[in-house]
């Protein structure tokens, strides 16, 4: 359960919502982000592949439980989000609901759904970012978020949810080669659909 709360938060620090084919996401076409999650002392890492401007994105985590290890892999669909836990071989297409959270492109349907504030700028790894703090909703658990973001990109976030989670790019390649297959769910894995809650 914990295990999955924190991938969710960290899906919620990459994005909010769908992730159609033409939604142009981030201000560069493709790359690898190496992230840092750290809560109560345990830190956790990830990678985030994308393509397209991010309309194509593929998360992989490895989630320490302190006892044992966990990986998943989170693949952003048109409407909805597919986490594959690695090891048991399953995976979950959950829908996603709300408007969509562009960086990019914050509409005012958007500011007002997730009480997006600039907050102003500051660097992180070497990138001048635009500060926001943002309201969101999971599972009727309000998390109030601090996130800087470059290039429509969240370099490092803060969530609030009962226990403060920091998120942090700590690496960052730029229009990267992806390896080829990275987006695809392999045939032999077994989808079950979750309603939303």
């Amino acid at each position: 359960m914990k295990s999955k709360f924190l991938f969710t938060l960290f899906l919620l620090f990459m994005a909010v919502g769908v992730s159609a084919q033409n939604i142009k996401r981030y201000g560069i076409k493709s790359g690898i982000a190496k992230i840092t999650t750290s809560t109560m002392g345990i830190k956790n890492h990830s990678t985030l592949y994308f393509d397209n401007y991010g309309a194509l994105q593929m998360s992989e985590a490895s989630v320490n439980l302190g006892i044992a290890k966990r990986t998943m892999r989170e693949y952003t669909l048109d409407d909805a989000r597919i986490s594959w836990n690695v090891k048991q071989n399953k995976a979950e297409r959950t829908p996603v609901s709300g408007p969509v959270l562009n960086y990019s492109d914050l509409t005012d349907e958007v500011k007002e759904h997730y009480k997006v504030k600039e907050l102003g700028t500051e660097t992180v790894l070497g990138r001048e970012c635009t500060k926001y703090s943002v309201v969101m909703e999971e599972n009727g658990l309000q998390i109030e978020n601090t996130v800087w973001v470059w290039k429509g990109i969240p370099l490092k976030s803060e969530h609030n949810a009962g226990v403060m989670i920091r998120m942090e790019v700590t690496e960052l390649q730029e229009n990267a080669e992806i390896p080829d297959g990275i987006f695809d769910i392999p045939s032999n894995v077994s989808v079950k659909d979750v309603k939303k809650k």
